[in-house]
């Protein structure tokens, strides 16, 4: 009997880990969904409020670490801090940092910084989108469109 098959380059699979996911993410995605973040949350307004807020108070200091991590060539660090920031993305609904954030992890365990440097080059623009978009929703601007 044959497996069921999905669309073209996806797997038929109910439960794929996040990288499966994230690699097939369009960039052209919203940097924050809140319909997406709100079935992460199971619709609990107030936790999403509440991680939105934590992301928006420890997103720059993960960046930074990043950034200096990548001067001294910490690769690892750099992975943990990735790690870190992502295990807080992942309930925000914000695929195009999400996918950027595991391609960042992915390079941080290779002995290459060139390429740790440039999904870190990638990455600073999808956290300030990110930022800009949970500012307004925690304003109650939330214009995001709809998953």
């Amino acid at each position: 009997m044959n497996a069921p098959q999905g669309k073209p380059g996806q797997s038929a699979k109910p439960s794929e880990p996040v990288e499966a996911l994230t690699e097939r993410t369009p960039m052209a995605a919203p940097a924050f969904c809140l319909d997406e973040a709100l079935a992460r949350v199971a619709g609990e307004t107030e936790l999403l409020r509440q991680i939105a807020g934590y992301f928006l108070d420890d997103a720059p200091k993960q960046l930074a670490a990043m950034r200096a991590a990548l001067e001294r060539n910490d690769l690892p660090a750099i992975g943990r801090a990735a790690h870190r920031l992502r295990g807080t993305v992942i309930y925000l609904g914000a695929a195009p940092a999400l996918a950027v954030l595991a391609q960042l992890e992915e390079a941080a365990g290779s002995v290459d910084p060139r390429a740790a440097a440039r999904r870190l080059e990638e990455l600073a623009p999808k956290l300030a989108a990110l930022t800009r978009a949970l500012t307004s929703y925690l304003a109650g601007e939330d214009d995001s469109p709809p998953a």
